[in-house]
């Protein structure tokens, strides 16, 4: 009996499903490639991170985000494209897979897409509109603005914790998790299978630096395995003699 050739990496051509590319080979590479960098980058200039400090827990964010605020929108506003982006890169890192775990990968990226990015926007892009208006308002008005200011991830919108951050970082966790087994079914390599699921905890608990540059570090060496190393592993062991055992 002849030995099972391995499961097909990514970027073979032998797919489950209709033998027909989703997209080319040059514009999946730029999508797996380019988007962990530029969500990595764009971690590194957030205000809060570690590498661009704003607030602290004790002051909030108005006092210290108040020349900055301009800077907290923009960053917001092109994380909510990053975002889909990242969720897409995802989507077509298991889209030759089959099995539970990759039906679990795809049902999760929809939660992920809905609750990340309303979070993203309700909490990033309103709080640097508030710290922007309410610069702009008399002395007299600083002390209101600043308590409605710091007081706003806590509405009953968003729940306090926030409750569109947990279920947002929570599907992103389940999708490269879920990613992470859907790729060891398919034959990748530990370290691939490792970086995926460090990807998913790490970004999981926040997007600025340090958490959202080593998640998108790690997804990217997972992108970088799947897409460039596995396929050699897989066109090795394919080319291995074969050894016919009777029965």
């Amino acid at each position: 009996m002849a030995t099972q050739n391995p499961a097909p990496a990514l970027g073979a051509t032998d797919v489950a499903g209709p033998d027909v590319r989703v997209i080319g080979t040059v514009a999946r590479r730029a999508l797996l490639f380019g988007v962990p960098l530029a969500v990595g980058a764009v971690s590194l200039i957030h205000p809060g991170s570690v590498a661009n400090p704003t607030h602290d827990h004790e002051t909030g964010y108005y006092a210290q985000l108040g020349d900055k605020a301009d800077l907290f929108i923009a960053v917001h506003i092109v994380q909510m494209i990053l975002f889909g982006l990242l969720a897409l890169s995802v989507w077509v890192a298991v889209r030759e897979l089959r099995g539970v775990a990759a039906q679990v990968v795809r049902w999760a990226l929809l939660p992920f897409l809905v609750f990340y990015t309303a979070f993203d926007a309700m909490v990033g892009i309103g709080t640097g509109v508030l710290v922007r208006e309410g610069h702009r308002l008399p002395a007299a008005d600083q002390d209101v603005a600043e308590r409605l200011t710091n007081a706003y991830g806590g509405t009953l919108i968003s729940g306090d914790p926030n409750v569109f951050a947990f279920l947002g970082s929570a599907a992103w966790l389940v999708a490269l998790v879920a990613a992470a087994l859907a790729w060891r079914r398919g034959g990748a390599g530990t370290p691939t299978i490792a970086a995926l699921a460090l990807a998913g905890l790490v970004f999981a608990i926040g997007h600025p630096a340090p958490f959202g540059t080593i998640g998108m570090a790690f997804l990217l060496l997972a992108y970088w395995r799947l897409e460039l190393v596995e396929p050699r592993r897989g066109r090795a062991a394919a080319g291995r003699p074969r050894h016919a055992s009777s029965a």
